[in-house]
């Protein structure tokens, strides 16, 4: 061949499926969040060992970090069962989407958080994922819905696929960042309110 323009057009041409390939599809994305087998549902849980701490110090431990985790963001009433070593709320965070290089509020994402103590060990569950979105200015509301779905709920017109993978990806940045803090919160010792 001795056209390079050619040449360059039908290189282009047999690359670009394969780069496209490489990229993840909103279907592959959501795979990366950790699913249950048993549920469906994302969900982010473990036990884990507390050596020495009994079952009331634990209770406390959580609670400490739940009113200062969830101060202004638990949006419904709260199970808190102290003899039964079980905390469950219904939370919700930020929902944040990258357009164009910055971060904007696109809404919020609720959640269910369990907490169990026994003692030695606490177990932890969030799960129940959905996105509330926000009134737009042309009209409609961009509600993405569970946050499973591979799509938004909206649709493409109110939310662009890779607007709703930012908020899965911010989700589960917030969602690693509060069990980071409930991991360091629980494996502290409570200080006695009464010694001052």
């Amino acid at each position: 061949m001795k056209n390079p323009f050619l040449l360059l057009t039908l290189l282009g041409l047999l690359t670009a499926p394969v780069l496209r390939a490489q990229q993840p599809t909103g279907k592959e994305h959501a795979a990366a969040l950790p699913v249950s087998s048993a549920s469906k549902l994302i969900t982010y849980t473990s036990v884990v060992e507390v050596p020495g701490a009994s079952r009331d110090e634990l209770f406390t431990r959580a609670s400490q970090w739940v009113s200062t985790a969830y101060k202004s963001s638990v949006s419904a009433p709260q199970t808190i069962d102290k003899e039964g070593g079980k905390i469950i709320i219904q939370g919700f965070t930020p929902a944040k989407l990258k357009a164009l290089g910055i971060n904007s509020t696109a809404g919020n994402v609720t959640h269910t958080l369990s907490l169990y103590v026994k003692d030695g060990r606490y177990k932890y569950e969030f799960t129940n994922f959905y996105h509330e979105g926000i009134a737009l200015p042309q009209g409609g509301v961009s509600t993405g819905g569970a946050l499973e779905n591979a799509k938004p709920a909206c649709g493409p017109m109110m939310m662009l696929g890779f607007h709703w993978r930012s908020i899965k990806e911010h989700t589960d940045e917030q969602v690693r960042e509060l069990i980071s803090q409930l991991t360091t919160t629980m494996a502290s010792k409570a200080k006695d309110p009464t010694d001052f």
